[in-house]
């Protein structure tokens, strides 16, 4: 294969080609009119060598751009523009290579290989060149080229001296000088090709100007990182004297100064810290034996210790003499303690419990998806992951990431950076003494401000696949998280950034009811209160009826947050008026509430007195627990109009379409003239407009409102209805039954009608609102009507309202013919006036 030059070639016209043997080579390229050595080792090489041998046969020596390693046989490229050259000398060598030096004597070009056997041989034909260069700037080319060359010699110190001579020597032609620089300049074999291949002088002189001030520019910046790197080797070795000296003067002293005395303590506690593994252990005592050596006011010096510090405080292993070290985990113990610690749900509860009892049985091996807590504040998220930390004889660790917005802050700043600091996790690791703590963490609804790359960061550190070698940028040595058990806490499930989304198992932690919390108060709230200000019982008296009332005008919230609040400041008011001996004893009534806060803030929603057309009562399920929520609707002359109103959202809105069309088709049931759809508009309305309301579960209240406003049949007042409708007239189940079913019961409502498949959500709620509360499920709409409706049985019902609504029809009728015939009368009269 022959490598084409990118030149057009002046072939000699008398020349009209000729048969040569060809040596590739790779480095030392040979030119016309200068004489160059070759170790030759080749089988075929050799072979070509004892043809050429005597001077009366040329061969042909050709650049080949090839690895070195090719074997005989192989397909070797050879470059187009070659040089033909003769055999000068030949010497042994090492074995059975040969020592051989040839001359080279005219440029070539390559036409065709001819054969590969033994040795290459190809057709080549002279190139013609021009002996000078031509015009008057032929002088000071050459004196540029002479110039750089003597600043080459004169800065490189690994240039063939023989450029020297040749700089020196006159040549026989300008192209003879430039090969016989460009064969000893220091230049790479390409660039020599390169030159090799440009026939023309002024093109050649040119690109041997631009490679000689390049090869110059290369000279100038080595010579400069020498001297730098000798001024910096004598400074390392001038300071290695000065503190080589400075440790003598130390000795003789019989002292020791801050920095050593810090060094020697950091290097006390390592020896002292039997948790640290190996390699951790090698790199503080590293880093510690530098400061003894660096000013103690360097910013290095702050850096070193830092870093020594915090290798040493973080509980690398569990202590062997610890606690918790090799104890047994009893399951009756652990839930003994969440039960006695946390106040809510039993289902929770016994969540948790299934968790940690798989955990248990497996070894530890089987770890899970990471626990999530949902629920509102105040729920007791954090008290249930602090029960668990008790109850596993484990450290508790609670961290809010909602400040976090880049994930250094999560996996630490590299050393190098000025103010250098580990991540989060590291820096509350360090306070604790054992690597397995329950590591609760809130507000994950905040974290990174949308940036992925924060929860990604943050995943790294949670998800058992991963923690086992986390490394903190800071400390750079990996540390196990794989022992730390992980809950998180978010108040909605759309809260929590999508990558972690599926690596988490929920777990949803519901409000308290009026009765909960008024536990909770009695249990948890108080007695620390009391404690905490110095008062006793007798001081204040504090009954259920007070909580009650101070829940309820006070407070909004499905949580205990603004509730332990409140509670805080009414023992402070009461403490206050102690000191001011108003009044020794106190009592939780109006007239302390008022006292303290004012006139109540909320006035709840209260059930009508008797029973009204187009009024129910239904049940919301809303961020701050359950609520009643009073749908009004009421028909009007129109063109079979709905109009909904009260700030309703996008699924609200269908729930009262799909309930509109099914009263529609049971319009015969209902005793309701289909005329009456076209004659009359619905308005739907929700109260309490400021409020966003959205969600399925009103379905039936608003079925139920409009079939009492169409039919005229007034709706029960001591019954409030909550449920989806679908448009085949089945009720459908929804959530929040425990909250919805309190706030009935606190509104003093004797009757809930739900779907039946929620009446398994109510084994959660307490004995008192069972026993006072009674329960109708219903599968259907039509159910719901003989239940809600007053006066209502389908079958005489039915009849009843068919034949008054034909009655009407006949009445209608009639009313309309008798109203033609006068109009007709009249205009009769009119003709004959």
């Amino acid at each position: 294969m022959i490598v084409k030059s990118i030149n057009k070639l002046p072939l000699k016209p008398t020349d009209g080609g000729k048969v040569y043997p060809i040596l590739p080579v790779k480095v030392g390229l040979l030119f016309p009119g200068n004489r160059r050595r070759y170790n030759i080792n080749r089988k075929s090489s050799l072979a070509l060598l004892e043809e050429c041998r005597s001077g009366d046969s040329p061969l042909i020596i050709s650049f080949s751009p090839t690895p070195r390693d090719l074997t005989d046989g192989a397909v070797i490229p050879l470059s187009e523009v070659s040089v033909v050259a003769k055999v000068t000398n030949v010497r042994e060598g090492r074995g059975e290579t040969k020592d051989v030096e040839f001359e080279g004597l005219e440029r070539v070009a390559l036409c065709s290989v001819t054969s590969r056997s033994p040795f290459v041989r190809g057709e080549a034909r002279l190139i013609q060149e021009r002996p000078k260069l031509q015009g008057a700037a032929r002088e000071k080319t050459l004196a540029e080229v002479i110039d750089l060359c003597e600043k080459v010699i004169e800065r490189g110190a690994s240039v063939d001296p023989k450029l020297q001579e040749v700089i020196r020597e006159a040549h026989a032609t300008d192209g003879a000088f430039a090969d016989a620089v460009t064969a000893h300049a220091p230049l790479n074999p390409t660039e020599r090709q390169t030159l090799l291949e440009t026939i023309d002088l002024r093109a050649r002189f040119d690109l041997l100007r631009d490679l000689l001030r390049s090869e110059l520019d290369r000279i100038s910046l080595s010579l400069q990182l020498g001297h730098r790197a000798e001024a910096k080797m004598e400074e390392n070795r001038r300071r290695e004297y000065l503190e080589l000296k400075l440790e003598e003067i130390k000795k003789q002293l019989g002292g020791a100064y801050d920095e050593e005395k810090a060094s020697s303590a950091l290097k006390r506690r390592i020896q002292l810290a039997t948790n640290l593994p190996n390699d951790v252990r090698e790199l503080a005592w590293e880093e510690a034996s530098r400061l003894a050596i660096l000013p103690i006011g360097a910013a290095e010096y702050a850096s070193v210790r830092h870093f020594v510090e915090t290798l040493i405080s973080l509980p690398w292993t569990r202590e062997s003499g610890s606690a918790t070290a090799d104890a047994p985990l009893d399951m009756q113990k652990i839930e003994a303690t969440i039960f006695k610690d946390y106040y809510g749900s039993d289902k929770t509860k016994r969540r948790i419990i299934e968790r940690i009892s798989s955990n248990i049985l497996t070894g530890g091996s089987e770890k899970g998806p990471i626990i999530c807590f949902m629920g509102a504040a105040g729920t007791g998220k954090a008290t249930l992951a602090r029960a668990i930390a008790k109850g596993l004889n484990r450290e508790f660790l609670r961290m809010s990431l909602g400040s976090i917005l880049d994930i250094m802050e999560i996996k630490g700043m590299n050393r190098s950076m000025i103010g250098a600091t580990p991540g989060v996790f590291i820096r509350e690791m360090q306070r604790l003494s054992s690597p397995d703590p329950v590591i609760y963490i809130e507000d994950l609804e905040y974290l990174g401000d949308g940036d992925s790359s924060v929860a990604l960061a943050l995943l790294e550190v949670m998800d058992h696949r991963l923690n086992h070698r986390f490394i903190d940028s800071f400390i750079g040595v990996p540390f196990d998280f794989s022992e730390a058990l992980f809950i998180c806490g978010v108040r909605y499930p759309e809260s929590i950034p999508e990558v972690i989304d599926n690596r988490i198992e929920p777990i949803e932690i519901p409000g308290y009811i009026e009765k909960e919390k008024v536990s909770i108060a009695r249990k948890h709230l108080i007695p620390p209160l009391l404690k905490k200000y110095g008062l006793t019982r007798t001081d204040v008296s504090i009954t259920a009826d007070g909580l009650v009332r101070l829940i309820r005008d006070y407070t909004m919230e499905s949580g205990i947050l603004e509730f332990s609040r409140l509670l805080d400041r009414i023992f402070r008011h009461v403490v206050n008026e102690i000191r001011l001996k108003k009044r020794k004893k106190w009592k939780l009534d109006s007239t302390l509430l008022e006292s303290a806060f004012g006139a109540p803030i909320y006035i709840p929603e209260k059930p009508v007195k008797e029973p009204q057309i187009g009024l129910a009562t239904g049940l919301a399920w809303t961020g701050v627990g359950g609520e009643l929520m009073l749908i009004e609707c009421l028909k009007m002359r129109g063109d079979g109009n709905i109009v909904y109103t009260g700030s309703l959202g996008e699924v609200m809105r269908e729930s009262i379409q799909a309930a509109h069309s099914y009263i529609r088709s049971k319009a015969d049931m209902l005793g309701i003239d289909h005329d009456d759809f076209k004659n009359f508009d619905i308005h739907v309305h929700f109260p309490s407009g400021a409020i966003p309301k959205d969600g399925p579960s009103a379905g039936i209240a608003v079925s139920l409102v409009i079939a009492s406003v169409m039919a005229e049949r007034p709706i029960r007042n001591d019954m409030a209805v909550t449920g989806e409708v679908s448009l085949q007239g089945n009720v459908l189940p929804v959530g929040g039954i425990k909250e919805k079913v309190a706030a009935a019961h606190r509104a003093n409502i004797p009757y809930v009608c739900m779907p039946r498949e929620n009446e398994k959500d109510l084994k959660d709620l307490p004995k008192e609102i069972t026993r006072s509360t009674k329960f109708i499920f219903v599968g259907s709409v039509d159910e719901l009507f003989e239940q809600a409706l007053l006066d209502f049985t389908p079958s005489s019902y039915t009849l009843e309202k068919m034949f008054a609504v034909e009655l009407e029809k006949a009445r209608r009728k009639r009313s309309s013919t008798v109203s033609k015939k006068r109009k007709s009368t009249r205009k009769v009269a009119k003709k004959k006036k």
